[in-house]
């Protein structure tokens, strides 16, 4: 902790009174934030950033969602390292972005074992650490099981169904994570990692859901996933752990809805599927916001470490997003290889900063993503 410039007289003192200024001190200061002793991280497969963005219709599609944030922390300039989940996931349990940890497409490769993830750096300092995905494009066997130890998955029996994966109902795995949170031993620090897939194509909402939706579908699933978040924040409560757990809230990618003439995601970068929702809630007071500072994935490796007041690797691509000189102005990597392993399309890849966003490809982009977030006019 650092202390005031004026508390450097205090040892001079004579021990009682030293004691009593330092809790002066300590008094007339500011509160510093209460460090969390454990993190709940959800991430929402294929959901858009505008889906919950806090804005009346968000509310009503997701009360739970909307909650969290107005009591959080969100970044509303967050953006993923690719519209892919396996690669996503991988930049968010490394901190490094594709080419560093080498998971380019779904089914394209496996994490390599080298790789030191967050959840092998939380099991190493004595973190209980499980996970619960709900579709097979996370199965085990592309390696994103390294440190946890319990990895909970959907049957393998059925790989595929027709050309989706299988997968489970957010709410069947939230009930799942939820009992394990009711059932753990409370003597240690946890880190539980839950995946929901539901808004993933294709979009099949229960009819509360859809109604909740006003008939769209895609909305409908993402009501599905509101209430699945619901499940495991009443866990929370009812354990006694929400005043010690950081909850982090994100996509690993959004889904275009045929805007830019894709109908859902993999092949393309834009704003549709590259910026996802981003939340962190606090269970006391948060950190000073950056939030006006653009965001990425690989970012929760090293915040996440260093708000559990842990040391955070050097050479990692993301950064603390809360650190002091965490750069204002900082610009963020991304792309998409799915076209080139799929299709024999030119690799995609881009850089986007206050300026704007570039994409690389045979034909590159530019937009101003600020004066046209739709990207509807071409700079380059």
């Amino acid at each position: 902790m650092h202390v005031p410039r004026a508390a450097a007289r205090v040892p001079s003192l004579a021990p009682g009174l030293a004691c009593a200024a330092l809790a002066l001190l300590a008094a007339c200061g500011p509160a510093a934030p209460r460090a969390p002793r454990s993190v709940l991280l959800i991430t929402l497969d294929t959901t858009r950033a505008d889906v919950l963005s806090g804005d009346a219709p968000s509310r009503v599609l997701a009360p739970r969602i909307a909650a969290l944030a107005d009591t959080g922390v969100r970044f509303p300039r967050a953006y993923t390292v690719a519209p892919l989940t396996l690669p996503a996931h991988a930049s968010i349990l490394t901190g490094l972005v594709p080419p560093r940890h080498g998971v380019r497409d779904n089914h394209h490769g496996a994490l390599p074992e080298s790789a030191h993830t967050l959840a092998e750096v939380l099991s190493e300092k004595g973190f209980e650490c499980a996970a619960f995905v709900s579709a097979l494009v996370l199965d085990h066997g592309f390696d994103l099981d390294q440190g946890f130890a319990l990895y909970d998955q959907p049957q393998l029996a059925e790989r595929v169904v027709g050309e989706a994966y299988a997968e489970r109902l957010a709410h069947d795995t939230a009930r799942s994570a939820a009992a394990w949170l009711e059932g753990r031993s409370a003597s240690r620090p946890f880190f539980l990692w839950t995946h929901f897939y539901d808004a993933h194509l294709p979009y099949a909402p229960s009819a509360e859901h859809l109604l909740r939706a006003t008939g769209n579908a895609y909305r409908g699933e993402v009501a599905g996933l509101d209430d699945a978040v619901g499940v495991l924040l009443d866990a929370l409560e009812r354990s006694g752990l929400a005043q010690e757990t950081l909850i982090v809230l994100t996509a690993d990618h959004g889904e275009s809805l045929g805007e830019h003439g894709e109908p859902t995601h993999g092949a393309l970068c834009y704003e549709a599927t590259m910026r996802v929702p981003f939340v962190l809630h606090f269970p006391g007071a948060p950190p000073l916001p950056g939030a006006a500072r653009i965001a990425s994935l690989v970012d929760l490796y090293p915040t996440l470490l260093a708000r559990l007041g842990l040391p955070v690797p050097a050479g990692l691509d993301g950064i603390d997003l809360f650190a002091p000189d965490a750069p204002a102005d900082r610009g963020v990597y991304f792309e998409s290889y799915s076209g080139y392993f799929n299709y024999g399309w030119s690799p995609l890849a881009g850089w986007l900063d206050g300026r704007g966003k570039y994409l690389h490809s045979s034909q590159p982009e530019f937009y101003s993503s600020l004066q046209d977030p739709a990207e509807r006019t071409d700079l380059a």
